[in-house]
């Protein structure tokens, strides 16, 4: 049986750990090559995965002349353009979901991949699992008699808006709260956005597969004590400190800037200036916590940091 010549663009964390050793064990599938905008960590991820070739930039691999179709992992805001490049070179296309933010440009790779006689998926592994096929075929047999009306109470949805833009979003949104509303359907959602987790009526906070906390976003929000500080500075290492000793705050560094919880947050903000000296701090912020804030709490990390991985 012939094999379908697979190339990867990005060494993101889904292909290297999960997608392309899966693809390895397929009867019909083959992973020829790897690509990364650095040379290095392309190099060292054909290595870890037994690759042969690998290219240090993603149009040399689509015009390498051993690849079929490309499989794209890379960071939402890179999917349409990669997934057109792609076409162009007249290769298939397995792209990560979502492989676009926004209804126009969907029907933009339709249209282009019915151009270019090519196959473009997302990549939605549960429509080929066996519990679906199953499904389907129970259905198609007749055993159960005629189907007339199917109706269903949950719905699963797995990063249903991760990368769309702030429309699309809306959009999204409406149409599950009409569900909830409407319907009675109970809808499930996984998600890596702390403002549509903020949407459910109750969360379970995941970390490396195990949930460690769960309620409604109001309690899991009073997890954290009082206001939420955003301070950006130069240094910040030494920032932390000189605060620590001097008003007995501790911090964190989250994304380039330090983050102190408190009551009363906003008797703080001169201190804090006044501490440091004006030209020290480049910008103060104070709100309200989120989710975003409890997720780093209890893992001490950003939410997502884990997962997405900008090669």
């Amino acid at each position: 049986m012939e094999k379908v010549r697979f190339g990867v663009l990005g060494a993101a964390r889904i292909a290297l750990e999960k997608v392309i050793p899966a693809m390895q064990r397929g009867q019909r599938t083959e992973v020829v090559a790897i690509a990364s905008r650095d040379r290095h960590l392309a190099s060292a991820a054909a290595e870890q995965l037994g690759l042969a070739r690998f290219h240090g930039s993603y149009q040399e691999l689509l015009d390498d002349p051993a690849i079929d179709a490309v499989y794209i992992p890379l960071p939402n805001h890179l999917h349409v353009e990669w997934a057109k490049n792609a076409l162009a070179a007249g290769l298939h296309v397995l792209c990560e979901k979502p492989f676009t933010a926004n209804a126009a440009e969907a029907r933009e790779i339709a249209e282009l991949a019915a151009k270019s006689d090519r196959v473009v998926m997302e990549a939605f592994h549960y429509r080929y699992h066996p519990l679906t096929l199953r499904v389907e075929q129970i259905v198609a047999s007749g055993e159960l008699g005629k189907l007339k009306r199917g109706k269903h109470n949950l719905h699963i949805l797995d990063e249903p808006t991760t990368g769309l833009d702030e429309h699309a979003f809306r959009e999204t949104w409406a149409c599950i709260e009409a569900l909830r509303r409407d319907e009675g359907v109970s809808v499930l959602v996984a998600t890596h956005r702390a403002d549509e987790a903020a949407r459910c009526d109750r969360v379970a906070i995941v970390d490396h597969g195990s949930v460690i906390a769960q309620g409604t976003p109001q309690e899991l929000c009073s997890r954290v004590a009082g206001d939420v500080l955003v301070l950006h500075a130069d240094a910040l290492d030494e920032v932390a400190r000189v605060l620590r000793d001097a008003l007995q705050l501790d911090s964190r560094q989250v994304d380039g800037a330090l983050v102190i919880e408190r009551a009363q947050g906003h008797e703080l903000v001169p201190r804090i200036i006044d501490t440091l000296g004006p030209g020290r701090v480049r910008a103060l912020s104070m709100r309200q916590p989120t989710l975003a804030d409890v997720f780093v709490k209890l893992t001490g990390r950003a939410l997502g940091q884990e997962v997405v991985r900008n090669d």
